[in-house]
């Protein structure tokens, strides 16, 4: 009695509220929630989902803390830097709300673990700001009807939308790759707006589990703090892509030594060499080049492209006969490693293939056309 009696006075500016109450303080507190990114946009919102009474806090990072975070990373601090953050946060959050259950992850998430680590919770945030794990998580939350609240943020402006749980997924405003593949280190971003916009992803969530209308999900909120202007719509009602379309990821362990596998990165000194336990051959080509006259695979083989950049993702154009399917793969190797990974898997660093630019995606997209209609000449 006791307890309820002080949960109930820790929570009376929200309680008083119509929308919340006690039954609704008493959903946010069996609420499970996962934040994947403990970043500009997971730091804000997590506090604030702790602080809201949220039941279960699931922080999914692989990173370390550098301080190029700190001016925007605010759950951080200078004695931080070079530390987890996941076991950062942790320790932090548990100070705010101890009667919150806070469980920390420390890996990146992959479409092989994406299942593992969403499968329970009941509202997901996108706070990682990569498309590609953005796009992970959307199709798991589209097949398993879980509510995804993601966010982006460049610069000044940013945007907020939930998807998925009977509503169109991410794919349906972004169904292609981003036009430019830029991120905080190399176009900016100002810390107050990218805590604005986590900020904006917590209330989200909240809104969400307390079931108030209209509903965060099929929303759209977009900010632009340079000339502090909001807008927002509805998108109940937009079209998923068609397959033919579809730009599934898939994680490095899904090679094989059948796989067509085309570097297109820039210029190396050292090519990578298969070994006796890894054959899949790597077929090195420049970007110019491959545009100049692109290759053809084997009519059973699955075209691979990668191509080198902070961030990685993995290009395929599909495996069928007539009508090939393209997928990417997800930006799973950590920070600070080289951008040439060996490709021996007995070595320590992990063998993973890199993102698709704007250049890229242009030819990828062009290309795949080319191969389907030779694939078709062969059929």
């Amino acid at each position: 009695m006791a307890k309820g009696v002080r949960l109930v006075e820790r929570f009376a500016r929200q309680i008083c509220l119509k929308e919340v109450g006690e039954r609704g303080q008493s959903v946010l507190s069996n609420a499970h929630i996962v934040i994947i990114g403990l970043g500009g946009l997971g730091c804000p919102a997590s506090q604030y989902l702790v602080g809201s009474g949220i039941g279960k806090l699931t922080l999914i990072d692989a990173d370390t803390v550098s301080e190029s975070n700190l001016h925007r990373q605010i759950l951080f601090t200078e004695q931080d830097i070079g530390k987890s953050k996941v076991r950062c946060a942790e320790k932090k959050l548990r100070k705010l709300n101890r009667q919150c259950t806070i469980e920390g992850v420390d890996e990146a998430l992959t479409p092989d673990n994406v299942s593992n680590i969403a499968n329970t919770a009941d509202i997901i945030l996108d706070c990682a700001d990569n498309f590609a794990t953005s796009y992970v998580l959307s199709d798991f939350c589209y097949a398993h009807q879980r509510p995804l609240i993601s966010a982006s943020v460049i610069g000044f402006s940013g945007y907020v939308g939930g998807y998925c749980a009977g509503k169109p997924s991410l794919r349906a405003l972004f169904p292609d790759l981003p036009l430019q593949s830029q991120n905080c280190a190399s176009a900016g971003v100002m810390g107050a707006v990218v805590g604005s916009l986590g900020a904006m992803q917590a209330q989200f969530a909240i809104n969400t589990l307390l079931a108030l209308s209209p509903s965060p999900i099929g929303q759209m909120l977009t900010l632009d703090m340079r000339s502090f202007h909001q807008s927002s719509f509805r998108f109940d009602h937009a079209s998923e892509p068609t397959k033919d379309r579809l730009l599934q990821f898939i994680s490095c362990n899904s090679l094989s030594s059948e796989d067509w596998v085309v570097d297109l990165r820039t210029e190396l000194k050292d090519k990578p060499t298969p070994s006796a336990s890894n054959p899949i051959q790597v077929e090195k080509i420049s970007i110019d080049a491959f545009e100049a006259e692109p290759r053809c695979p084997q009519p059973h083989q699955r075209a691979v492209f990668e191509h080198g950049a902070r961030q990685e993702n993995f290009k395929k154009c599909g495996k069928a006969k007539s009508n090939l399917s393209r997928s990417a793969q997800t930006p799973f190797r950590k920070r600070n490693t080289p951008l040439t990974p060996p490709i021996n898997p007995e070595s320590k660093e992990q063998y993973d293939y890199a993102c698709i630019t704007t250049q890229l995606r242009k030819i990828i997209h062009s290309t795949a056309l080319w191969l389907r209609n030779a694939m078709a000449r062969l059929y």
